[in-house]
């Protein structure tokens, strides 16, 4: 069952249930996913999936989310935003798609840009960061799109289909995500601007 938690232009996040756990268990053992979200060595089972749900759906200041295509509500990937520092006001993100057929049409893009916005104007965070390998270009485009930029590399730190690549650190700044997007989160109106209003 899904839920409109967030909703964008193509998609919208919804909380992680148990339901589509063997859904993620087929993703997470196909190269082509699992190489870009790095976890490309490690064998995935159900029974692991379920614990690994069961636990996102219990987490403190850790926040994940199913994508949802709007147009006939189907399961697409996951996002998460995690290791949150409400001290520094910043935390890592994740997302990806996982079926091939659903890559390169906007919606991981739209997902991102969905948690954004719920990480900087339902969070509070003013910094949110990540890695992307060098093959996985569609991710790049899409952190860039939405106000991020690269900000580190690491030469040759990953080794997949028998050569080395580079790693990219990336960041959204919540200044520079704001100037290409307007929130999706219903403003409200306090006492105090009430209060201070004039007759």
């Amino acid at each position: 069952m899904f839920y409109k938690k967030f909703v964008g232009d193509l998609v919208y996040l919804s909380p992680v249930d148990s339901s589509y756990s063997s859904q993620l268990v087929q993703w997470l053992n196909d190269p082509n996913v699992s190489s870009g979200y790095g976890n490309l060595v490690i064998p995935v089972t159900e029974e692991i999936e379920k614990q690994k749900i069961e636990y996102m759906a219990k987490a403190q200041n850790e926040y994940y989310f199913a994508i949802v295509r709007k147009s006939d509500d189907e399961f697409l990937g996951i996002c998460s935003l995690y290791n949150l520092s409400m001290h520094n006001r910043n935390a890592r993100f994740s997302y990806f798609i996982g079926d091939e057929v659903n890559r390169g049409k906007g919606y991981g893009t739209d997902a991102l840009r969905l948690l954004c916005d719920f990480a900087f104007n339902v969070v509070g965070m003013h910094l949110i960061y990540s890695a992307v390998y060098d093959f996985n270009i569609a991710s790049i485009k899409a952190v860039q799109k939405v106000g991020g930029a690269i900000c580190g590399e690491h030469h040759e730190s990953i080794f997949y289909g028998g050569e080395f690549h580079n790693c990219y650190d990336v960041e959204i700044l919540e200044k520079h995500f704001s100037k290409k997007y307007k929130s999706v989160v219903e403003k409200r109106e306090g006492i105090t601007g009430l209060w201070n209003k004039k007759d």
